[in-house]
C-alpha cells in the first residue's frame, strides 16, 4: 500500500466490486459522487470519507475507457465504451443511471481523455484521432460542428474556464486558439491537465519532468521524478499540482513556488496513465490502484504539508543562436560577445556553445533563480543546414549575421535563416553586419532598413569583432529582447543541480563516457545519498541535459556524448561526401560512412575507437530524422541523401508536368528531403527515379506520382506535384493529401499555399491560375478552353468531388520502415560494445524458433545473445551480466538441463539487479510443462505474436492501454 506523510493522509479505500479492473475515475461537480470506469462502470456516493456503492452503469463486464461528469449538473455524466460514447443521467432516487443517447465511436483502447465537457456543460468535445475534433450537443447527442486540431488529435481537453481546447498529439500539444503558448514535447504525451482557472496546463510525457505552460506564467519544468510521467492533476483550488510517475512515487507541488512539498511511495500500484482526480470543493484526491484493485481517497491539508529544508532551485537558460552563411564573421562575433579576446578564426565546423552571461536573481517568493545566456555559434556551410534544423528549438533570440561588404550578395542567407526561425514561433531576430573593419563598399543603409523592416527584425547593428565596434550595443540588445517570463524555468534540488554541473564540467576534458563511469566519478560528492536513489537521480539529470541539447545519450553501450556538436560535424561531412559523389547520385556506401572513409580534417577527428561509435550514432541520427535513405545494392548498402543529388533528370514530359503547386516558407531542402525519404518508406508508393530536386513514385495500384522542388527565394519553396495519365483520381488525391500534411507539419505555420493546375483534356492547354481564381470566384463550375475553345474544363477541385483520404496509415508505415532502418545502426553499436538486450535460452531442438526470434529482435533494435552447448557456467553468467533480460523458450517437454543452469544464473542475476527481467515464452503445446518456480518471472505465449514478447523483454508496454480483461492463465 502507500506510504503517508503529514498533510496527505489516506482516509479510505474503495474496493472495486468483484475485483473488476478500474481504468478511469471522475468526480461529480458537487464532489458527492465518484464514478469509476473499467471492466464495467460504478458510481459511489461519498459523504466525508464514508463511501457507499450506489449503482453500476454501462454494459456489465464490458470495457469502459473513460468517464467524465458535467461541470454544472451533478447528475449528468458521459462514458466511453469500445464502440460508443454514452450520455447518462442519475435517476432521481440515485440508484441507477438512465441512458440519454449514444454516439457511434471506435475506441483504440486508450485511456487518454478523448471526451471533454465545455465549461457551460452544454456540449462535449470528442477526439477521434483525426485532424479535427467533433462537437456534440449534450441535450440529444447531435453533432453540431468540428474544430481543426492542427494535426491528428489523440486526446482533447476543454479548458474549465475559457473556450480553449487543448489537443494532445503524438509529440506535442496545441490549442484551438493561440492565446496560450504551444508546447512541443518530442516524446509522446501521456497525460495533461488544465488549472482550474484555465490559465495554465501541465503536461506529462515519457520524460521524467513535468512541463507547465500558461498565459502570464513562465513555462516551468519540474524536476524530481526519476522516470516517465503517468498522470498530472491540479487541486480544484489551484494551489497544488499532483503527479505520479513510473518511479513509483506520487508527488505534490505548490503552484506559487513550484516547490515539491510531498512525496508518497505508491510502488507498482499505478502503472498506467491517468488515475488521479481532485474532488471539487473538497481537499480530497482520489487515486486509482491496481494492486489491490480499487480507489484510494486522500485528505489534503496544504497547511500541514511539510516545507523542505532547502528552497527550490530554479534555473532558466536563454539560447541565443548566431546564424548566417559561412565566412560572415559569426565565430569572431561570438568570441568577443562571450568576453574572450578576439582572435582570427577559420570557418566553424558544427556548433560551438559559449556562455554569454550568468547571474542569480531573487524571485518574488524569496527563492534564487540562476539565469544563463548561452551563445550557439552555428556553422554556416550549406551542408550544415540539414543538420541545424534539429537544433533550433527553444531559441530565445537569434542574431542573423551577414557580410555587408560582400560584392556578390551581402544579404546571402538572411532570408533563409529568418524563414527557418519562423518555424519556431515568434523569436526576436536581430540583424548584424559583421567584419565592418574589412575594406570594401558597405551596403547602403536604405537597403538595410528595407530588409530589417520587411522581415520584421528587432534591430540592426554594424559590428567589428576585431575593433570592438558596437559589441556592447549588441550585448545590450540581446539582454533587452530576451523575455525571461516566457522561457522555461527548471525547478529542481541542489542534488540535481550539482549533478548537472558535474556532467557539464566533464565535457571540458573528454568527449564521450559511459553513464556508469560518470556516476562513479560523481558518487563521492554525494556520499550521504543512498546508491540506488543517487543513481536514479544521476540518470535523470543526464536525460534532462539531453532535453536541453547539451549532451546526447547513445542508444547503445550506456555511452553519453558529452560534446554533441561532434554529431553535427560528422553528419555534415557525410552530407558533403554524398554531394561530391562523382556520379551525382547523392550517396555514400554505408560501410565507408561507418569506417570514416570520407574527407574530414585530421584535427577534427576523434580517436579511432570513439570515432567508430560516434559514426554509428551519426548514421542512426540521420535515419531517425528522415534525412537519408538506406538502400540495398548489389555491392552492399548505400546511404542516399535526396537533397544532395546533382544528376539532372533526362529530358521527359514530366519536366514541365504540373497538377498541384504548393508554395511554402521554411527550410526548403530539409522539407523536401524528409518528404522524399518518408515517401520512400511508404509501401503504397515505390520510388522509380530520383534526380536533382525531383523524384518519381509508382503507386501500388498503378500510375506514377512525382515531385519537383524549386527554391524561388531563400527560404521560399515551390513544390510541384504531377501525375501520369494512369494514376486514378483516388491515387492522386491520396498522394496530394500526404504531401499537403507533410508541408503543413514542417513549413512555417500559415505559409503553405496551394494552387490546382487545370488543363484542357483536349489540347493540354494549362489555364492560368489567376483566370481560374476569377472564374471560381464567380461561382463557375467549368469554363470553355481559352485555346481550342472546343472543350469545357471542369473547375471543381478534388475535395469537392471525393472524400478526403486517410493518410495516417501511410505515416505509420513510414515510421515503421524508418525505425527498422535506424535499428540496424543501433544493433551494430550494441554489437561493438557487447551491450545485449536479451539472453535467449533454448534447447537445440527449438533452434529454428530461437533463430527467428533473434532476427525479429534485431529488426526492432534489440540485440540477443545465445550460448553454445559447450558454454560453461562461468560463460553463461558472463553473458547474463551483459544482458538486460533472459528469454526462456519452454517446449512441451519442459526445460532441459542446460536451461536449468541458465535459469539459476538468471535468478541470481535478478537478485543482484532487480531490473533484470526473466521472461518465459511458451512454445506451442508447452502449456502445463514443468518449470522451476522462481520469483518475478513473466509468462508470454509465442502464439500471441511478437509484440507481447518484445514488451515483456523490454518492460516497455503501452502505459495508455489498460489491460481491462483478465489475462489468460
Amino acid at each position: 500500500m502507500t506510504e503517508e506523510l503529514p498533510g496527505f493522509v489516506r482516509r479510505a479505500f474503495l474496493p472495486s466490486p468483484e475485483g473488476r479492473a478500474v481504468a478511469a475515475l471522475a468526480w461529480s461537480c458537487d464532489g458527492r459522487r465518484l464514478a469509476t470506469a473499467g471492466l464495467g462502470g460504478d458510481v459511489w456516493e461519498i459523504d466525508g470519507f464514508e463511501a457507499r456503492h450506489a449503482f453500476t452503469f454501462g454494459a456489465p463486464r464490458e470495457d469502459h475507457f473513460q468517464v467524465t461528469w458535467s461541470p454544472v449538473d451533478p447528475g449528468l455524466f458521459v462514458y466511453v465504451e469500445k464502440h460508443r460514447i454514452v450520455g447518462a443521467r442519475v435517476a432521481s432516487h440515485g440508484r441507477r443511471a438512465e441512458r440519454l443517447w449514444s454516439i457511434p465511436y471506435e475506441s483504440d483502447r486508450s485511456l487518454r481523455p478523448v471526451v471533454s465537457f465545455s465549461p457551460s456543460g452544454d456540449r462535449i468535445v470528442v477526439a477521434t484521432g483525426e485532424d479535427h475534433v467533433d462537437i456534440f450537443s449534450i441535450a440529444d447527442g447531435a453533432k453540431t460542428g468540428s474544430v481543426p486540431a492542427g494535426g491528428y488529435a489523440l486526446g482533447a481537453l476543454s479548458s474549465p474556464a475559457t473556450s480553449e481546447i487543448l489537443f494532445l498529439h503524438h509529440g506535442s500539444v496545441s490549442l484551438a486558439e493561440s492565446s496560450l503558448l504551444r508546447a512541443r514535447t518530442g516524446n509522446p504525451v501521456r497525460w495533461a491537465a488544465w488549472s482550474p482557472d484555465g490559465k495554465a496546463y501541465a503536461i506529462g510525457t515519457e520524460d521524467p519532468v513535468i512541463r507547465v505552460v500558461g498565459a502570464g506564467l513562465s513555462a516551468v519544468t519540474l524536476e524530481g521524478h526519476t522516470a516517465g510521467l503517468l498522470s498530472v492533476e491540479f487541486s480544484t483550488d489551484g494551489r497544488l499540482l499532483f503527479s505520479v510517475g513510473l518511479d513509483g512515487t506520487l508527488r505534490l507541488w505548490r503552484t506559487d513556488t513550484w516547490q515539491m512539498v510531498g512525496r508518497v511511495d505508491v510502488g507498482e500500484t499505478h502503472e498506467f496513465v491517468g488515475g488521479l482526480a481532485a474532488a471539487p470543493g473538497r481537499p480530497v484526491l482520489a487515486r486509482r490502484s491496481i494492486n489491490p484493485t480499487g480507489v484510494e481517497l486522500y485528505e489534503v491539508v496544504l497547511q500541514r504539508l511539510v516545507e523542505p529544508d532547502e528552497r527550490p532551485r530554479t534555473y532558466a537558460n536563454a539560447k541565443v543562436v548566431l546564424l548566417g552563411d559561412t565566412g560572415v564573421g559569426k565565430s569572431g562575433l561570438a568570441m568577443v560577445l562571450a568576453g574572450e579576446p578576439y582572435a582570427p578564426t577559420d570557418s566553424t565546423h558544427a556548433r560551438k556553445v559559449r556562455t554569454f552571461d550568468a547571474c542569480e536573481v531573487e524571485r518574488p517568493d524569496g527563492s534564487v533563480e540562476r539565469r544563463e545566456i548561452l551563445l550557439w555559434d552555428m556553422a554556416g556551410q550549406p551542408a550544415y543546414r540539414l543538420v541545424h534544423q534539429l537544433h533550433l528549438a527553444e531559441v530565445a533570440a537569434a542574431l542573423i549575421v551577414f557580410d555587408s561588404r560582400s560584392e556578390i550578395d551581402p544579404f546571402a542567407g538572411v532570408h533563409y535563416w529568418v524563414r527557418a526561425m519562423r518555424l519556431r514561433a515568434d523569436v526576436p531576430l536581430i540583424l548584424v553586419a559583421a567584419r565592418t573593419d574589412i575594406g570594401g563598399r558597405p551596403v547602403g543603409r536604405v537597403r538595410v532598413d528595407g530588409i530589417r523592416d520587411g522581415l520584421g527584425l528587432a534591430g540592426y547593428f554594424e559590428t567589428s569583432a576585431r575593433e570592438g565596434k558596437q559589441i556592447a550595443e549588441v550585448a545590450a540588445a540581446i539582454r533587452e529582447v530576451i523575455d525571461w517570463s516566457s522561457l522555461p524555468r527548471s525547478v529542481s534540488s541542489d542534488l540535481f543541480e550539482s549533478i548537472k554541473s558535474f556532467v557539464l564540467r566533464e565535457a571540458v576534458s573528454r568527449q564521450m563516457a559511459t553513464t556508469a563511469d560518470l556516476f562513479r566519478a560523481f558518487q563521492p560528492q554525494a556520499a550521504e545519498v543512498g546508491e540506488q536513489e543517487l543513481r536514479a537521480s544521476f540518470d535523470t539529470c543526464v536525460r534532462v541535459l539531453e532535453l536541453r541539447d547539451l549532451v546526447r545519450r547513445l542508444s547503445f553501450g550506456d555511452f553519453v556524448l558529452l560534446r554533441p556538436e561532434l554529431l553535427d560535424s560528422y553528419a555534415a561531412a557525410l552530407v558533403i561526401a554524398a554531394r561530391d559523389q562523382p556520379d551525382g547520385l547523392g550517396n555514400i556506401a554505408e560501410d565507408d560512412a561507418l569506417a570514416g572513409r570520407f574527407p574530414l580534417p585530421a584535427e577534427d577527428r576523434l580517436p579511432p575507437a570513439e570515432e567508430r561509435l560516434l559514426l554509428i550514432a551519426v548514421v542512426e541520427e540521420l535515419l531517425r530524422h528522415d534525412l537519408v535513405l538506406r538502400e540495398p545494392t548489389v555491392d552492399g548498402v548505400d546511404l542516399v541523401f535526396p537533397s544532395q543529388l546533382t544528376v539532372d533528370r533526362p529530358d521527359s514530359p514530366e519536366q514541365e508536368a504540373a497538377d498541384i503547386i504548393f508554395r511554402f516558407d521554411g527550410a526548403v531542402q530539409s522539407v523536401y528531403a524528409t518528404l522524399a525519404v518518408r515517401l520512400g518508406h511508404v509501401p503504397e508508393y515505390r520510388r522509380v527515379g530520383m534526380w536533382r530536386d525531383a523524384s518519381d513514385y509508382r503507386a501500388r495500384v498503378g500510375g506514377v506520382c512525382g515531385l519537383r522542388i524549386r527554391q524561388v527565394q531563400e527560404g521560399r519553396g515551390e513544390l510541384t506535384v504531377y501525375f501520369s495519365a494512369a494514376a486514378s483520381e483516388q491515387t492522386r488525391f491520396l498522394f496530394e493529401e500526404y504531401v499537403r500534411q507533410h508541408l503543413e507539419a514542417r513549413a512555417v505555420p500559415g505559409s503553405v499555399e496551394r494552387d490546382r493546375v487545370f488543363t484542357c483534356p483536349g489540347c493540354a492547354y494549362r489555364v492560368p491560375v489567376d483566370l481560374v481564381r476569377r472564374r471560381q470566384a464567380r461561382g463557375n463550375r467549368d469554363m470553355a478552353c481559352p485555346d481550342c475553345e472546343d472543350v469545357r474544363i471542369s473547375l471543381l477541385d478534388r475535395e469537392e468531388r471525393l472524400p478526403r483520404p486517410e493518410v495516417r496509415q501511410m505515416n505509420a508505415s513510414a515510421d515503421l520502415t524508418r525505425d527498422r532502418s535506424a535499428a540496424t545502426a543501433s544493433v551494430l553499436g550494441k554489437e561493438q560494445t557487447r551491450d545485449y538486450d536479451v539472453y535467449v535460452s533454448f534447447d537445440q531442438s527449438d533452434s529454428a524458433v530461437a533463430a527467428d526470434l533473434v532476427e525479429q529482435f534485431r529488426q526492432v533494435g534489440l540485440l540477443a545473445c545465445v550460448s553454445s552447448d559447450d558454454t560453461g557456467q562461468s560463460g553463461i553468467r558472463l553473458k547474463m551480466a551483459q544482458s538486460r533480460a533472459v528469454a526462456v523458450l519452454l517446449s512441451p517437454m519442459g526445460v532441459w538441463r542446460k536451461q536449468i543452469d541458465e535459469l539459476t544464473a538468471a535468478h541470481d542475476e535478478h537478485l543482484k539487479r532487480p531490473g533484470f527481467r526473466v521472461v518465459v515464452i511458451d512454445l506451442p503445446g508447452a502449456e502445463g510443462a514443468e518449470l522451476p518456480d522462481f520469483e518475478r518471472m513473466v509468462y508470454v505465449s509465442l502464439g500471441e505474436g511478437f509484440e507481447p514478447i518484445r514488451q515483456a523483454i523490454t518492460g516497455d508496454r503501452p502505459r495508455d492501454e489498460f489491460p481491462l480483461k483478465p489475462e489468460a492463465g
